[in-house]
C-alpha cells in the first residue's frame, strides 16, 4: 500500500487518540469542578421524573422543583449528621473490642509448634529480625540539641485558613451542586434544545427523539437503581438489628452506596460487618449469621429484583463497567468510585441513540463487539480456518441455510472483494479465502439434510437447467457454487459454468443447449459494467431468453443498478440469495408448465382435422 494513502487514511485515527488523551487531562485537571457538575446531573435525572409526576398534578414547575429539591436536601442532610454521629461513635468504641480481638484470635491459634498460624508468626519475627538495625552496623549517633521555639508576636491566619479549608470545599461544591440541580430542573427543555443545536445540526428529528429517549432511559434507570439500593441497604439495617449487630444504620448506608460497584461492592458490604460482628460478638454465630443474611439478599437481589425491573441487562458489559470502574477511581479518587456505574450507564445510552458518540455503545455493549459476518471473515484473514468452521455451526444452529449463506458466508466473499480494490489485500489472499469460504460451504452442505434424495429421476428431468455464470471474477463463481447448494433440485437445477471460460465460450453453450433461464452473478463492488454488456448480448442473440441479475449483497444504489440493468435486457434483479431462489423457483415452474404443454400430444380431433 502507499505510504501515503496510508497516512491519509490513519490521520483520522491519530487525531481521535490524541483528541481523547486531551479530554482525559480536562477531565483531571478540571476535576475540581468537573466532579460536582457529574453529580449535579445525576441528580437531575434522578429528581426530574418526581417533578414531571408533581407538575402533572397541577403544580408550577418552580414550586415542584423547590418541593422536590428541598425534600431531597433535608433527607440527605439528615443522613449526613446521623451517619456522622454514628461513624465517631464506632470510632470511639473500637478500642474497647480488643478483648475479644484477642480471644478470636486466640481460639484460632494452636498450641502445638506445627500449626499453619505458628509457622507465619515465626517467619513474620525472623523477618523483623533480620529487618532490624545492628547496633555493630550504626554508631551511636551524638545525643539530639535542644530547640527551643520562641513565640511570634505576629499573628498569622495561614494555619487557621488550611485548617478551614477542608470543611468550607465540600460545603462550596455542595452549594455549587444544588444550584445546578435546581437549574437543570427547571431549565431541562432548554438545555435539551441547546444540545440539540449543538450536535443535531442536519438530523433535528432524529436528534430530538433521541435525547428525549435518552433522558427518560437514563432517568428510569437510576431512579429504579436508587431505590432498590435503598431497598437493599434497609433490609440490611433491618437484618443486623435483628441480629443484635450494634450501628446496623451505618452498615445500610454502606451497603446501600457500595451496590454501585458490582462484584467489589457487595464483597465489601459483606465482610465489613462480618469483620465488626468479628470484634463484638463472644461467639461465632453471629458472624455466620451475618453472612447468610448477606447470602440471602444477594441471591435475592440479583436473582429476582434486578431481573424483573430491569428486565434483561441494561446493555453495559460487566467487564467494561470494570474497567470504567477503575479508570473513573483512578481519574475522581473516591468520588469517581461512587460515580462510575450512573456515568458508564449514562455514555452507554448517550452512545446507543447519538450517532456522534457511538464509539461508547461499541466499548462499553455486551453485544458481540462483531456481527458473524466480520468474525468470520476476521478469522479467515488471520487463516484461523478451524474458528472459522466453528463460526459457521453456531451460526447453522440457529440460521436456515439460505440465511446462513446470505448473511455470513456471502459477505466474507464482499469484504475480500473490497479489501482487494482498496490495495489491502493481495490476489493470493483473496483467493485462499475464496477456497475457504467455498470449502465451508461444502461442509455445511453435508451437514445438511441432502436434498433431492428421494425425488423421482423424472421429476428432475422435467426441472429446467438454469446456467449460471459469473460476470467478472472468481468471487462471482464461489457465490453462484454456494447459491447452488440452497436451491432444491425438485424446483431448480442450476448448472455453474466455470469462470475461466471466456464471455465468447458461454455465449456459444449457450447456443449449444438453449436454455431458458440465466442466471448472472455479480458481486459489489465492481461487475456492473460486465454484466450490463452480457445482458445485451444475450438478449440480442436470444430474445425469448429470461435472465436473472444476482447482485448479492448490494446495499448502496440499488435503484440505479435495477434501471440499468433492465435497460440492458433483465428481466429479474435480486441483492440477496433468498430473492433471487424465490425468481428462480417461479420462473422454472412456469417454464416447466411450459415445456409440458409444449411436449403434450395432441387431441385426436386436431390430428384428423391436421
Amino acid at each position: 500500500m502507499n505510504p501515503r494513502v496510508a497516512l491519509t487514511r490513519n490521520s483520522p485515527k491519530v487525531t481521535t487518540f490524541f483528541m481523547v488523551i486531551l479530554v482525559i487531562g480536562c477531565l483531571y485537571v478540571a476535576q475540581t469542578v468537573l466532579i460536582p457538575v457529574a453529580v449535579a446531573i445525576l441528580f437531575t435525572f434522578l429528581l426530574s421524573p418526581l417533578v414531571v409526576s408533581l407538575q402533572r398534578r397541577g403544580l408550577p414547575r418552580v414550586f415542584a422543583v423547590t418541593l422536590v429539591v428541598g425534600f431531597a436536601v433535608i433527607v440527605i442532610s439528615c443522613l449526613i449528621w446521623f451517619l456522622t454521629a454514628q461513624f465517631f461513635s464506632l470510632a470511639n468504641e473500637l478500642p474497647k473490642y480488643q478483648e475479644n480481638v484477642a480471644e478470636r484470635i486466640a481460639e484460632l491459634r494452636k498450641t502445638d509448634s506445627d500449626s499453619l498460624f505458628s509457622k507465619l508468626q515465626s517467619f513474620a519475627d525472623r523477618i523483623t529480625r533480620a529487618a532490624a538495625p545492628s547496633p555493630e552496623r550504626f554508631p551511636r549517633l551524638a545525643p539530639p540539641q535542644q530547640v527551643e521555639i520562641v513565640a511570634n508576636d505576629i499573628w498569622n491566619p495561614l494555619p487557621i485558613v488550611a485548617k478551614l479549608l477542608p470543611i468550607f470545599e465540600p460545603l462550596v461544591h455542595a452549594g455549587l451542586i444544588l444550584i445546578l440541580v435546581i437549574y437543570g430542573l427547571i431549565s431541562r427543555e432548554d438545555m435539551r434544545n441547546r444540545l440539540v443545536r449543538l450536535i443535531g445540526n442536519g438530523h433535528l428529528t432524529q436528534t430530538t427523539l433521541a435525547l428525549d429517549d435518552v433522558g427518560q432511559r437514563v432517568s428510569r434507570y437510576l431512579l429504579v437503581q436508587f431505590l432498590l439500593n435503598c431497598a437493599f441497604g434497609i433490609c440490611v439495617g433491618v437484618g443486623l438489628h435483628i441480629l443484635g449487630l450494634p450501628y446496623a444504620v451505618l452498615w445500610g448506608f454502606l451497603a446501600a452506596l457500595l451496590r454501585y460497584i458490582p462484584y467489589v461492592g457487595p464483597s465489601i458490604v459483606t465482610l465489613l460487618p462480618m469483620m465488626f460482628s468479628v470484634l463484638m460478638s463472644d461467639s461465632w454465630t453471629q458472624p455466620l449469621s451475618v453472612a447468610v443474611m448477606f447470602a440471602i439478599l444477594e441471591g435475592a437481589n440479583n436473582l429476582f429484583l434486578e431481573p424483573w425491573f430491569f428486565g434483561k441487562s441494561v446493555g453495559v458489559s460487566q467487564a467494561a463497567l470494570l474497567v470504567s470502574i477503575t479508570f473513573w477511581t483512578w481519574l475522581w479518587g473516591a468520588m469517581g468510585l461512587v460515580l462510575a456505574t450512573p456515568l458508564t450507564v449514562c455514555l452507554f445510552v448517550l452512545g446507543k441513540y447519538v450517532p456522534q458518540l457511538k464509539l461508547f455503545e461499541v466499548l462499553l455493549g455486551d453485544e458481540p463487539a462483531m456481527t458473524a459476518d466480520l468474525n468470520l471473515y476476521q478469522r479467515l484473514l488471520a487463516q484461523d480456518y478451524d474458528d472459522a468452521s466453528v463460526i459457521v455451526l453456531e451460526q447453522s444452529k440457529v440460521l436456515p441455510s439460505l440465511k446462513l449463506y446470505d448473511q455470513v458466508l456471502i459477505p466474507a466473499l464482499l469484504f475480500s472483494k473490497r479489501d482487494l480494490a482498496e490495495g489491502q489485500l493481495d490476489e493470493g489472499d483473496v483467493a485462499a479465502i475464496r477456497d475457504a469460504v467455498r470449502d465451508l460451504a461444502e461442509e455445511q452442505g453435508f451437514r445438511d439434510a441432502t436434498k433431492g434424495e428421494n425425488i423421482s429421476t423424472d421429476i428432475i428431468q422435467r426441472v429446467p437447467t438454469i446456467l449460471g455464470f459469473g460476470a467478472r471474477d472468481q468471487a462471482d463463481e464461489v457465490a453462484l457454487a454456494i447459491f447452488q447448494q440452497v436451491l432444491d433440485p425438485q424446483f431448480c437445477q442450476l448448472e455453474v459454468v466455470p469462470r475461466e471460460r471466456l464471455i465468447s465460450e458461454f455465449l456459444e453453450q449457450v447456443d449449444d443447449e438453449r436454455p431458458r433461464i440465466v442466471c448472472i452473478a455479480a458481486l459489489p463492488p465492481g461487475g456492473l459494467a460486465q454484466t450490463r454488456l452480457l445482458c445485451k448480448r444475450l438478449k440480442r442473440l436470444h430474445p425469448q431468453l429470461k435472465i436473472v441479475v444476482a447482485r448479492w449483497g448490494l446495499q448502496a444504489q440499488t435503484e440505479e443498478n435495477r434501471s440499468e440493468l433492465f435497460a440492458a435486457g433483465a428481466d429479474f434483479f435480486g441483492t440477496s440469495l433468498e430473492e433471487t431462489a424465490q425468481q428462480l423457483i417461479q420462473l422454472s415452474q412456469s417454464v416447466r408448465h411450459l415445456v409440458t404443454a409444449e411436449a403434450a400430444p395432441l387431441p385426436t380431433s386436431e390430428i384428423r382435422s391436421a
